[in-house]
């Protein structure tokens, strides 16, 4: 047993770090996926916002490259206009300070580079599989281009809008800006959330593992607690095969009876057996006591399988005592029965439902009755013992074995012919639903004696 106890806690103990572990690890993946969660959305949304902004600056550019061709057809603004992109004026009012990392190039309808920011480039032409692919998910005019002509090799973000003069494509521009940039900005907004999940797992790793060490406590400290509970599974599986079986035994007796008795009925109404109205009105009255009885036996399974909520009160248990003896003393008195009571002066004060109690010492008064087939006497007595109130029924009949003491309160067990066997069994589960405590003794040579011990109130 000591080798299944030491087993059972290595074995739990092995669960119990397995259990740290998998949490570290449950933290370790909802991090990450945390940290990759955030660095695609902030991925997505610094490059949407640069390329918004650089967009937003072309429609600009456009805008006043085409009021200029508008205005002054043959004027020299436009040639400043491309002076301006040649000298990288174009970025000069950049609040962000990016015009070294930015460019702007004009591009005739030919695809000859008319004016750059990087003067080297002016004058190439565009090629004809100029760009790697177009970033539909951010607009259908954004390119990710690695062009000689635009961007001397180097990858870089694009975006194109056509130059309009009445109506006509006169020339295109080109702005964007290098992905290594973009990379580099991104790396820095990626610092930053690195350090907000760092803090914030390292809160959520800390409480992980003072609920991993919680969890290891519980795990290697359950093992009394999981005995007891497997040990009143036991008992309660133990308790309903019993109960089981005994109603089984109990109803079987009664209904074969009353199949008898229908069976005995359907002779004489079909003709075939003949009998006195005597023995039918007997036969219809056993039916009837037959059916009475299966009625008291499920009653008392229901009171003793699912009993209603007890409602306590301070009560006088010498009056609640006195109150069953008179209730029964006409029964009593027609059975020759004479009581003998031994009750204290003062009253003695008890925490208990006034019914249960009522229904204990009838079951308990009603059985000694049963015990004194041919007369007797009852000892009835109110005893207190420091804080305890001893109630106790002594009968002077036949008595039962030794060995019948504690089978007596089991459920569907009974010394009597006609007996359920519930009653004790009701009567031991209200008393210990008190706190009380409930025996059966010998009295002396003959009879028996039930004490019943509850608690006084305070």
């Amino acid at each position: 047993m000591k080798n299944n106890g030491a087993n059972w806690r290595f074995n739990h103990s092995v669960v119990a770090y397995i259990s740290v572990a998998i949490c570290i690890l449950l933290v370790l993946l909802l991090g990450g996926w945390g940290v990759y969660l955030d660095f695609s959305v902030v991925r997505e949304s610094l490059l949407e916002a640069e390329i918004l902004r650089v967009k937003s600056h072309a429609i600009r550019t456009v805008s006043r490259i085409e009021h200029e061709l508008h205005v002054h057809p043959s004027d020299p603004y436009f040639g400043n206009i491309l002076e301006n992109v040649n000298n990288g004026i174009v970025w000069s009012s950049d609040p962000e300070g990016n015009a070294k990392n930015h460019f702007s190039a004009i591009l005739d309808p030919s695809g000859v580079v008319i004016a750059h920011t990087n003067g080297r480039l002016k004058g190439g032409r565009l090629e004809r599989d100029w760009y790697l692919r177009i970033e539909n998910h951010v607009d259908s005019n954004v390119f990710l281009t690695d062009s000689t002509t635009l961007s001397d090799g180097q990858i870089i973000y694009c975006i194109r809008e056509p130059i309009l003069n009445d109506g006509e494509v006169v020339g295109e521009y080109y702005s964007g800006f290098p992905v290594s940039w973009f990379v580099e900005t991104l790396s820095q907004e990626h610092r930053q959330i690195m350090g907000h999940w760092a803090f914030l797992l390292s809160g959520i790793f800390g409480i992980t593992i003072l609920t991993a060490v919680s969890l290891f406590y519980i795990a290697t400290h359950s093992y009394g607690y999981l005995q007891a509970l497997r040990l009143v599974k036991l008992e309660r599986s133990a308790e309903i095969e019993k109960l089981t079986g005994g109603l089984a035994h109990e109803i079987r007796n009664p209904l074969h009876a009353i199949r008898i008795n229908i069976y005995s009925l359907l002779e004489v109404i079909t003709g075939r057996a003949n009998l006195e109205q005597e023995e039918l009105e007997t036969i219809i009255e056993q039916t009837n006591q037959e059916i009475l009885r299966l009625d008291v036996l499920v009653q008392q399974m229901l009171e003793y399988a699912r009993p209603n909520e007890p409602q306590p009160k301070p009560v006088n248990i010498v009056d609640e005592v006195r109150s069953t003896l008179i209730f029964l003393q006409q029964d009593l008195s027609r059975n020759e029965i004479e009581v003998h009571e031994i009750f204290p002066d003062e009253h003695v004060l008890v925490q208990i439902d006034p019914d249960r109690f009522r229904q204990i010492m009838l079951n308990l008064m009603i059985n000694a009755r049963d015990e004194l087939t041919d007369g007797g006497n009852i000892e009835l007595s109110v005893r207190r013992h420091g804080k305890w109130v001893e109630i106790s029924i002594a009968d002077d009949g036949p008595g039962i074995s030794s060995e019948e003491h504690e089978r007596i309160f089991e459920p569907f067990y009974s010394t009597k012919e006609k007996g359920s066997g519930l009653g004790l069994a009701l009567v031991k589960h209200f008393v210990e639903e008190m706190g009380g405590q409930i025996r059966c003794e010998n009295n002396g040579n003959s009879g028996t004696i039930f004490r019943l011990n509850i608690p006084i109130s305070k």
